[in-house]
C-alpha cells in the first residue's frame, strides 16, 4: 500500500511539473481531399513563435497522435549539374581504322567540355577533337585524348568527359583510333551544364524601423522592432540616390551579458557587416539571424546621409512535409521552449518523396487553452515561486520518508 502511495505521489509530481511544458500555440491545418504527402508552409508569423532550431514543432491528428514530418528549409542558392544531350549528326566506323562522330551544338553555346555516354569496356583509345561552324572546314581543339577503360560497377554505361578550350562552334568532330581493337559503343553525346537557382524567400510583415541621422558621429541609425522575435535571412535596401556612394554598415543586436559579479546587463553587439553601394543591388544575406529588435549603423563619413526609401526583410521558405489522410483533422503545435527535436524515420527517405507536392497554409494561430477546471489555481501556483519551492521540499521530504519506511520494512529482524 505504501509503495502504491509513493508511486502515486511521484506521478502526480511529474505531471504537475510537466504541465508547464505543454505546447503553447497551435494552428489548424486545412482539410485535404486526397491521401498523400503535403508541404506545410511555415509563414513568418508561425516561425516567430518557434524555437531557433524548430525543435518544438509537432503535428497532431484528431486523436492527439503525433505525425512524423520532414523539416525542409530552402537553400540560399542551389546549383544543379545536369547532362544536356546533343544531336549526333553522323557516326561512321571503319573497322581497324577509326570511328568518326559529328555532334551538333544547335544554339552555338559556349562550352568547354563534351560528355560521351559509353558502354562499359576494358580497352583504351586515342582520340582527337576539332570544331567547325559549317561542318565543312574543321579546326583543331585537342589532338591527344586518352579514353581509358569504362567500368561502372552500378550501371552498364559511363559518362566520359572531354575537356577543351572554351568555344562556340556549331559542330564538333571526334575521331577515335580503332586500329588496335573494335569500336566503342557510344550511346549519346552532350555536355555538363550548371543551373544556379536562387533561394525562395518570403517577406516578413510588420517589421518597422525608425531613422536617426547624427551629424555629431557622422552616422545613420535604423532602429528595427517587431512584436515577436523574427527570423531574418536577407535584408534588402531601397535607396534613392543619383550620386555614387559606398557606405560601410553594421547590424547590431541586443544581448544579455553577465559582469564579474554575475550582474545581469544588456549590451549591443555587432553581428553582420556589409557595404551599401550605388553599383550593387544592396541585398544582403544574414542567414539565421533572429531578433525582436536590432539596429543598422551606416557610416556616412563626411557625406550627406543616404535617402533610404525602404528596408525589406525576408526569410527562406521553411516547410514541413508530412503524409496526411482525407477526412482527418490535423493541428500544428509549437511554442515549447524546452522541447527536444523529434526523431522520425521519414528524413531517411527524403529522396523517395514525390516532387512538386501540394502546399498547405496553416490557419490562424491560437494559444493552447488550459483546462478550465483549476485553471486559475494552476496559474497562481506557477506564478508564486515560494509555493513552488514549498511544494518541492514537501515532495522531497515525503519521498525520503517513504524510502526510509520501505528500507525499514525490507530489513531482516535482528
Amino acid at each position: 500500500m505504501k509503495k502504491a502511495v509513493a508511486i502515486f505521489w511521484i506521478l502526480l509530481t511529474l505531471k504537475t511539473l510537466g504541465f508547464g511544458q505543454q505546447k503553447l500555440f497551435k494552428a489548424p491545418l486545412p482539410a485535404v481531399s486526397e491521401n498523400g504527402f503535403y508541404k506545410i508552409n511555415l509563414r513568418p508569423e508561425i516561425i516567430s513563435y518557434t524555437n531557433a532550431d524548430f525543435s518544438d514543432l509537432r503535428i497532431l491528428d484528431d486523436k492527439n497522435r503525433e505525425l512524423p514530418y520532414l523539416l525542409e528549409r530552402t537553400a540560399t542558392e542551389k546549383t544543379t549539374r545536369y547532362f544536356r544531350e546533343y544531336p549526333v549528326i553522323s557516326k561512321n566506323s571503319v573497322p581497324k581504322v577509326n570511328t568518326t562522330l559529328i555532334i551538333q551544338n544547335p544554339r552555338k553555346s559556349k562550352i568547354n567540355n563534351l560528355g560521351l555516354v559509353i558502354k562499359n569496356t576494358n580497352v583504351s583509345k586515342i582520340a582527337s577533337l576539332s570544331g567547325s561552324s559549317d561542318s565543312q572546314n574543321w579546326f583543331a581543339l585537342e589532338d591527344d585524348y586518352v579514353l581509358q577503360s569504362v567500368t561502372n560497377t552500378e550501371e552498364t554505361s559511363e559518362v566520359k568527359v572531354l575537356h577543351f578550350p572554351l568555344s562556340d562552334y556549331e559542330f564538333y568532330k571526334l575521331e577515335i583510333n580503332d586500329s588496335a581493337s573494335a569500336p566503342l559503343n557510344i550511346l549519346a553525346a552532350g555536355f555538363y551544364d550548371f543551373n544556379a537557382e536562387k533561394g525562395q524567400y518570403q517577406i516578413i510583415p510588420d517589421l518597422t524601423f525608425d531613422r536617426t541621422d547624427s551629424t555629431q558621429v557622422k552616422k545613420t541609425f535604423l532602429w528595427f522592432s517587431s512584436e515577436r522575435p523574427v527570423l531574418i535571412d536577407k535584408l534588402e535596401f531601397e535607396i534613392d540616390s543619383t550620386t555614387f556612394y559606398l557606405r560601410n554598415a553594421t547590424v547590431f543586436v541586443k544581448e544579455t551579458v553577465y559582469s564579474r559579479r554575475n550582474k545581469k546587463q544588456e549590451t549591443w553587439v555587432p553581428v553582420h557587416h556589409f557595404q551599401l553601394r550605388s553599383d550593387a543591388a544592396n541585398s544582403f544575406q544574414i542567414s539565421g539571424f533572429r531578433a525582436k529588435e536590432f539596429y543598422v549603423e551606416i557610416e556616412n563619413a563626411d557625406n550627406p546621409p543616404l535617402e533610404i526609401l525602404a528596408v525589406k526583410a525576408y526569410q527562406l521558405k521553411t516547410s514541413l512535409i508530412a503524409e496526411l489522410k482525407k477526412n482527418r483533422r490535423y493541428e500544428l503545435h509549437f511554442g515549447n521552449e524546452k522541447a527536444v527535436a523529434p526523431a522520425y524515420d521519414l528524413p531517411f527517405f527524403k529522396d523517395k518523396l514525390p516532387e512538386n507536392l501540394p502546399v498547405l497554409e496553416p490557419l490562424t494561430v491560437n494559444k493552447n487553452a488550459m483546462p478550465e477546471a483549476g485553471k486559475s489555481a494552476v496559474n497562481r501556483f506557477f506564478q508564486d515561486k515560494s509555493l513552488i519551492w514549498i511544494a518541492l521540499l514537501l515532495v522531497i521530504a515525503f519521498l525520503g520518508y517513504m524510502t526510509y519506511q520501505m528500507l525499514k520494512e525490507a530489513s531482516p529482524p535482528r
